[in-house]
């Protein structure tokens, strides 16, 4: 029987997934005599398996290349059926072990390969840490894009619902990557900075999604919410001790880092937003001191940047101001400049904003507000109206 055709065979069979594996093995290296060995017995196959792949990644060379690439594609495999990638998983320290002192032709390939399998974080975040310090930039560009995807594959492992202990993974995940990125975030070369921004993005994502998971109908079993808030403690204060890096990329001359920075402080605006809707519903109050004290310290320069030349720093400033609600109150007098900015998203905008920093702006923005009810734009005589009706100001007559 052909490679092809015997391959299909198996499809066809749906063998368990370790004898699936292992065939996928055989047919990349041509060892079909490796398969009698296991006499189609998954106990056998795993050990032939782990052993055979562990060889080859101490070869080294272009046999351990070759089986990086397979355990990517078969993590993609898995990930793609549901199944577990238990197997893979196993190979998490031997991985670990190239990144930090394998062939550096091979580091940055073990190091994404690592980042693709789902590892134990405390084994994977130290090795990636060590790379990201290498002197070389393409091993820390590497470091940094294995960061980025274990964190990314740390948030879909908990889709669409939280798995027991996946709550539990996904915070300690975040706790270990932020402070093991810092060097990252000030690298010398702004592709590694950025993708390092992006991780603290990715951060962000994450929290929202621990704020904002479905709340039981069980009341019994329902843990208040400070109890809640105290287990993200450990994630909240890996992204307060980001503040001092976040305030620093908004003073970067390229804008591309401002925006990418903007898109972090929005997305902890939404997380905010999530977890204050959340004590709504429960009518319960809990401390959140952290994730305001991040978006305070951020409204001034924020304000600032409303009269940047580049109208995307000017339009993605605003979407933070507008997540901030009315911790953004600071800002007002230069909302009320960005109110005639010339450009019509920036205004749109601006009405938005205003109209969320609540009953303490009504006196200073009800005149603007008023004016642009008879704004030739109709889409922002409604944003106007809107605004109004949300800082509770009458119309006028």
């Amino acid at each position: 029987m052909s490679r092809s055709a015997g391959h299909g065979t198996l499809l066809s069979l749906r063998l368990p997934s370790v004898l699936f594996f292992f065939y996928v093995y055989l047919d990349l290296f041509g060892l079909s005599s490796l398969w009698g060995q296991s006499q189609g017995s998954p106990a056998a196959a795993t050990e032939t398996f782990t052993t055979s792949v562990r060889h080859h990644l101490r070869q080294g060379g272009s046999d351990a290349a070759r089986t990086m690439d397979m355990l990517s594609r078969l993590a993609h495999q898995a990930r793609a059926s549901g199944e577990p990638l238990t197997l893979v998983r196993g190979f998490a320290n031997d991985l670990a072990d190239l990144v930090i002192q394998g062939p550096p032709s091979l580091r940055g390939l073990a190091a994404r390969t690592l980042a693709q399998i789902e590892p134990p974080v405390r084994v994977a975040v130290p090795a990636l840490a060590a790379l990201l310090r290498s002197e070389d930039a393409e091993l820390r560009r590497a470091a940094a894009d294995s960061f980025a995807l274990l964190l990314q594959n740390e948030i879909d492992a908990v889709e669409p619902i939280f798995r027991p202990g996946s709550r539990t993974n996904l915070i300690l995940a975040v706790s270990m990557i932020l402070p093991a990125i810092r060097n990252g975030l000030e690298d010398v070369r702004p592709d590694i900075r950025r993708r390092c921004l992006q991780t603290v993005g990715l951060a962000c994502v994450a929290l929202t999604r621990l704020m904002e998971e479905p709340i039981g109908d069980d009341s019994a079993v329902r843990r208040p919410l400070q109890a809640e808030y105290e287990e993200l403690r450990p994630l909240l204060s890996a992204l307060q001790a980001q503040g001092s890096e976040l305030e620093r990329f908004l003073h970067y001359d390229d804008p591309e880092t401002r925006i990418l920075t903007h898109r972090v402080l929005e997305q902890l605006g939404i997380a905010r937003d999530r977890w204050l809707r959340r004590c709504a519903m429960r009518q319960e109050k809990t401390d959140e001191k952290v994730l305001d004290q991040l978006l305070h310290q951020a409204v001034p320069r924020l304000a600032e940047e409303l009269t940047h030349p580049d109208v995307r720093v000017r339009r993605s400033a605003l979407d933070v101001l507008e997540t901030a609600g009315p911790l953004a109150l600071p800002a007002l007098p230069a909302l009320r400049r960005a109110l005639r900015d010339p450009d019509r998203f920036v205004r749109w905008s601006a009405v938005r904003t205003v109209g969320k920093l609540g009953p303490a702006a009504a006196p200073q923005a009800c005149a603007d507000l008023t004016r642009l009810l008879h704004d030739p734009d109709i889409e922002l005589q409604q944003a106007a109206a809107n605004a109004l009706k949300r800082l509770q100001i009458p119309p006028p007559h």
